[in-house]
């Protein structure tokens, strides 16, 4: 025969202060990411001015020079020179490939990765409880212990979506 049992409040002052410290972050990282966002929007306004500019031909003002400049230095799509520290040259490789992402779809990486991570977080948190109930079924009551866990599918979704040819990135 099976037994199962299912319970409840399995969480603790420690899980607690974990998951409110974790949601503070997560907070802190969504002010960063709508501050950032609210950057990319002016500078695609910008570029879009700049580039209005010069197909006008007319002149651009030294602001809009300036920024024209600055991206086309910090991160041009140039060779990076080859004495250049392999950390820095992957830093430019991200910051070329996340500006030209527009908002929506950086919103969506962020929220997608607060899922998974709370999700992570909330099943974590059943551990230590879990293996003090499977060792008090073994070692006190003789049964043998089968713990499950499960998942939203999450990962053959995205397999089942690549292989039917349809790019959710």
């Amino acid at each position: 025969s099976v037994l199962a049992e299912m319970l409840d409040g399995v969480g603790s002052d420690k899980v607690r202060a974990v998951y409110n410290s974790s949601a503070e972050l997560w907070t802190d990282l969504h002010s960063q990411l709508a501050d950032r966002c609210a950057q990319l929007q002016e500078d695609a306004a910008k570029n879009k001015r700049i580039q209005a500019i010069e197909d006008r031909e007319d002149t651009l003002s030294d602001d809009l020079r300036y920024h024209r400049d600055l991206h086309e230095d910090s991160d041009s799509e140039g060779e990076d020179s080859d004495d250049e520290d392999d950390a820095i040259a992957e830093q430019k490789k991200l910051r070329r490939k996340f500006r030209n992402r527009p908002p929506k779809v950086l919103k969506g990486l962020f929220w997608s990765a607060h899922q998974r991570f709370f999700r992570s977080l909330c099943i974590a948190s059943k551990v230590d409880k879990a293996i003090e109930i499977a060792k008090k079924a073994v070692d006190e009551d003789g049964h043998c212990c089968v713990i499950g866990l499960q998942s939203t599918g999450e990962a053959r979704s995205r397999g089942a979506a690549k292989s039917s040819g349809i790019d959710i990135d």
